[in-house]
Order: structure tokens, then sequence, then C-alpha cells
């Protein structure tokens, strides 16, 4: 299973901390095999048939990467509104189709992208190496693949890039409406399985007024809705910010 970030609402600095972009998608593993590309949720479900663009991107450049085989990368599967913004909504929906036709479709109109941020195996594991030196095979790795940039539209395949100064990347991110940002220790391995406090998530809060409609049990995110005219219209859905309290007496309501 892949590793865990912890809330926090504090940002760590000092030279040993980098930052990255925290998208708001599926998280999931990528491996990559000499007969096989398969993609992992982080509690174990096959994601592979619901997201066919990223499978046949990979499949495309599979000679580029042949030698380095086997490779296993952790990311974030998202549908991108900007090169720092994800539609949750709309990954959410990719995650609900069954049909392939439907599932094709939505891949033709908004296509998904796999957004790696690190790299587990690399014709070996490597998961025990800190994790600057992880980033740095990975860019390699992605040079090798041809993606010189983190995000385009093109590729379905990119990868989060690092910066050293918090505040830089927190302007950015804040511009466009982004989720939040990852602070991660250079020196850590990768622990499978496990929250762990060298991975930070410092969340881009936003206050929003609306009516709770919906409680998804699978995945535990509610729906917020605003009455539009006559009709109620789905603004976002959201997991974190309740205290256990809140969010039993939520969930007793809706259930």
């Amino acid at each position: 299973k892949p590793m865990l970030p912890k809330l926090s609402e504090e940002v760590p600095v000092g030279e040993e901390w980098m930052y990255e972009v925290k998208y708001d998608g599926f998280r999931a593993l990528l491996t990559w095999e000499e007969h096989s590309i398969t993609l992992t949720s982080r509690n174990g479900k096959d994601l592979t048939p619901l997201f066919p663009e990223v499978i046949q991107f990979c499949n495309d450049i599979q000679k580029l990467i042949q030698n380095w085989l086997p490779v296993q990368l952790d990311g974030e599967l998202v549908v991108l509104n900007s090169p720092l913004q994800a539609n949750f909504s709309l990954i959410q929906l990719r995650g609900r189709l069954g049909q392939q036709d439907k599932i094709a479709k939505m891949a033709k109109r908004r296509p998904a992208t796999f957004i790696a941020f690190d790299l587990l195996e690399y014709n070996k594991e490597i998961s025990s190496y800190p994790f600057l030196e992880r980033k740095k095979k990975l860019i390699s790795l992605m040079e090798k693949l041809h993606i010189t940039v983190p995000i385009h539209p093109l590729k379905r395949i990119g990868f989060t890039k690092s910066y050293s100064n918090f505040e830089e990347l927190w302007n950015l991110l804040v511009m466009e409406y982004g989720e939040g940002i990852i602070a991660k220790r250079k020196t850590n391995r990768y622990e499978h399985g496990k929250r762990v406090d060298h991975w930070l998530k410092i969340k881009n809060w936003r206050k929003i007024t609306g009516v709770v409609t919906q409680y998804d049990v699978a995945n535990q995110y509610f729906s917020l809705n605003v009455l539009e005219q006559e009709d109620w219209k789905e603004i976002g859905v959201f997991k974190h910010g309740l205290k256990e309290t809140e969010f039993q007496s939520i969930t007793n309501l809706m259930m």
C-alpha cells in the first residue's frame, strides 16, 4: 500500500524540506512491467479498466522504457482544470462508470492524467533510497520517456515539480484554487502503508456555504449543493475538516 501524509496546520521550513502540489484525485500505483501495465488504488482496487487513455499512452511509449522495467510509480489520477488544479467531481464520476463505451467517451472528452510524485521501482526496488534520490531518478525516467515538463495537455503521464520555497508555490496554488501542498523531507525512505510525519499535507482551505445532500459510503465523501432557481446544483465534494462528533451526526442523518 502507498505511504500516506499527515495533515498539518503548520508549514515545516528548512533546507531538509521540499514542497509539491497536492492534487485532488485518486491515489494510485502505476506498476509497469514487460507484459502488463496496471493501476491500483490505495485500497488495492484495480483501476486499470477505468482509465484506458493512461494505459494506451504507456503502451505507446513502451519501447522507451523497456530497458528500465520493472517500474512502479506512486501518484495521483486526476482530471485537470489547470496545471495546478484538479476536478475531483469528474474523476469521481469516472470511478463510478461501468460500461466501456461510456468510459471511452469520457476518456476522449476529458482525459485523465497520472501525475507521478514518487518512484518505487526502477529496474529494482528503490523505496529504501532517500526521497531526494528517488525524486532525481523519477525526473531522469521522465526525460527518458520524453516527458520534459510536469504537465503536458497531450500526455497522459506527468510529474510533480519540487519547490524549495513554500511561499512561491503557495502563491501560485492560491491563484488557481489548488487543493494544497505536500511538504516532503528529503532524507526519508518510503514506508509502505504508513501515515508518516515526513510527508505533511497543508490544505488550501476555502469557506463555502451549501447544503449536504448526499453521502458516499464507499469513499466517505459528502456532496455539497446550492439551490439555483428551483434545482439543486452540486458545487463540490468534501471529506475532511469535520470533528468526529460532527461526522457521526451528519452520517447518522444521511443514512
